[in-house]
């Protein structure tokens, strides 16, 4: 009995609503019910936190608790999750999700700007100037112009120290 009133007590207080992100020590993560706070919350977390795997479970709880609510931009969060571990060729594959499956989101640009520095830093070259020329026709009042001229700037450099060695 004491068990049961104890489990009781735990699932009650699981189903309390919470006015912050909360994550446990177990890794449990609880959101709260207005989904643009906890969007707005996910958003910081993930700018500031190295625990990957962690935020995109955050991510994916998002998607599946407010499953109507900003779904590109969701999708770019998870993306970027990817190209901040590091994980460039899962970043191509996910941010490619964006401009395939929400042509008219606001983070279609950024997620070509993330595809090229992922193929960067995969050496490929070559499609990462590609991505960015193809980026620059389709927007060209770009609101990425110095990160896309640095971008081409390395590329040239690596494309010439390759090519000397």
């Amino acid at each position: 009995n004491k068990n049961l009133k104890t489990e009781l007590k735990e699932e009650k207080e699981k189903r309390k609503p919470v006015e912050n992100v909360e994550i446990d020590k177990k890794g449990n993560i609880r959101l709260p019910q207005n989904a643009e706070k906890a969007y707005r919350q996910l958003v910081k977390i993930t700018k500031t936190t190295q625990d990957f795997i962690l935020l995109r479970k955050a991510w994916n709880l998002y998607k599946k608790q407010f499953p109507k609510k900003r779904a590109c931009d969701v999708l770019y969060w998870i993306s970027e999750t990817y190209f901040k571990n590091k994980n460039y060729g899962n970043a191509v594959l996910e941010f490619k999700k964006i401009p395939q499956n929400f042509k008219s989101c606001s983070k279609v640009e950024a997620s070509y700007l993330r595809i090229a520095q992922s193929l960067y830093f995969l050496k490929q070259y070559k499609v990462a100037l590609n991505v960015l020329n193809a980026m620059k026709q389709q927007f060209p009042k770009t609101s990425f112009k110095t990160k896309i001229k640095k971008l081409e700037k390395k590329i040239k450099h690596s494309k010439r120290k390759k090519s000397h060695s």
